[in-house]
């Protein structure tokens, strides 16, 4: 929501002041599922990005075992 711009909810109180009107519990609802979403979008974020990182670390070892092995192939050669 961009600064200076506010949104204003009417809320219905009995006379206890304990019980909201049915459209702020469900503003609240909807606010708690959007955040559990945020949060279920973040985690697959973070796998997402730890399944590239864990491709370039098996590449980096890969390329570091090929490397070993032709150089210890190159000194039985010589």
């Amino acid at each position: 929501m961009p600064h200076g711009h506010y949104e204003s909810h009417d809320v219905n109180m009995t006379s206890s002041g304990d019980h909201m009107d049915a459209d702020a519990d469900s503003d609240v609802e909807d606010a708690m599922g959007q955040s559990e979403e945020s949060v279920e979008i973040v985690w697959k974020g973070l796998v997402v990005l730890a399944g590239i990182y864990a491709f370039f670390i098996t590449e980096r070892l890969i390329s570091l075992c090929r490397a070993a092995r032709r150089r210890c192939n190159k000194v039985l050669l010589t």
